[in-house]
C-alpha cells in the first residue's frame, strides 16, 4: 500500500510526465546506494553498504520502465 501511495504522489508531482516520473524514481533508488557510500565512508562495516547496494540494485530491477508500468501510469490519470 505504502509503495502504491508513494508512486501515486511521485506522479502527481511530476506534472504527469512519465519521463520525469521514472527519472525520480530511479534517482530514489540510486539514492540508497549512496546513503551506503556514506556510511562506508563514517566507518560502518562493509555489509551494510553491501545491503545498500543490494536494495538499490533491487529497485533499479523491480522500477524499470515497461509497457505495464506506462498504462498504469496514464490510466491513473483517466
Amino acid at each position: 500500500l505504502t509503495v502504491s501511495l508513494l508512486k501515486q504522489v511521485l506522479a502527481h508531482l511530476c506534472g504527469a510526465r512519465y519521463t520525469t516520473y521514472s527519472i525520480v524514481r530511479w534517482s530514489l533508488a540510486d539514492g540508497i546506494a549512496v546513503y551506503g557510500l556514506v556510511l562506508a565512508a563514517l566507518g560502518y562495516p562493509w555489509r551494510w553498504t553491501v545491503g545498500f547496494f543490494a536494495l538499490a540494485l533491487l529497485l533499479l530491477v523491480l522500477e524499470r520502465s515497461t509497457e505495464t508500468d506506462r498504462a498504469l501510469f496514464v490510466r491513473q490519470f483517466e
